[in-house]
């Protein structure tokens, strides 16, 4: 008994079992074979990652989360760039999301790979994190603190208050 592996690409095809009709030449008798199951394994899509585009704080710690969506196939890994030639593989805990770490400062470029079965693997849409560097220059004897009240992620990075202080009195405060 032979076993052949067959790879088609015809979009008709649909899951199911079969039996081939065996002939050695006219004059013989027709025989069937034992029974095959194929397996299709729909077309692999690798999906959106969302948002598409996110400004991050330097040191942000909350709301910056890249997620998969609209896949078709299995996560085979992510990938990394900061400058969409060379990728680096990782993967996340949760497959199909990806917590931007708090302390990532430079921009950097996400993507994953996504195969369904044995069809060729697809790439993801590329998400653009851009990391965003909010700094206050407070005057000569003057220190600053910048509240931030709304996430960095959804809103970008704009102070939504600034106190200033004289530095003494700052001193006085933090000792």
């Amino acid at each position: 008994v032979q076993f052949i592996e067959a790879r088609l690409e015809d979009p008709e095809l649909t899951p199911g079992t079969i039996r081939a009709l065996v002939q050695n030449g006219s004059s013989c008798s027709i025989d069937t074979s034992e029974e095959a199951t194929i397996t299709v394994d729909p077309k692999s899509v690798g999906g959106q990652l969302n948002p598409a585009d996110m400004d991050f704080c330097l040191g942000q710690y909350k709301d910056a989360t890249l997620t998969l969506k609209g896949k078709v196939g299995n996560v085979q890994y992510w990938q990394s760039s900061q400058d969409a030639i060379n990728w680096s593989i990782f993967m996340p805990a949760i497959d199909t999301a990806y917590d931007i770490p708090s302390n990532t400062t430079q921009s950097t470029q996400y993507r994953t790979i996504v195969k369904s079965g044995v069809c060729p693997a697809d790439t993801s849409a590329i998400a653009n994190v851009n990391v965003v560097n909010v700094t206050i220059s407070p005057g000569i004897g003057v220190t600053a603190s910048l509240v931030r009240s709304t996430p960095c992620a959804t809103h970008g990075c704009r102070p939504t208050s600034v106190t200033t202080q004289p530095a003494s009195r700052a001193a006085k405060a933090a000792g």
